[in-house]
């Protein structure tokens, strides 16, 4: 059961969104890890590149 909580708390801490303008280091949609190359070159990402190609095919 403490493993069941230890995993939630992470999922719940990785889903926390960042202060406006920051990256954040978890995707939205998937919640996959976001590299850093990735938050560093598209400052406020917050979404991985399949997720935000899927969502630029969507409009």
């Amino acid at each position: 059961m403490a493993l069941a909580d230890a995993d939630r708390d992470a999922a719940i801490a990785r889903r926390r969104r960042p202060a406006t303008g920051e990256a954040a280091e978890a995707c939205e949609l998937c919640d996959a890890q976001i590299p850093a190359a990735r938050r560093l070159a598209v400052p406020g990402v917050r979404l991985c590149v399949a997720c935000q190609g899927r969502m630029e095919n969507v409009r």
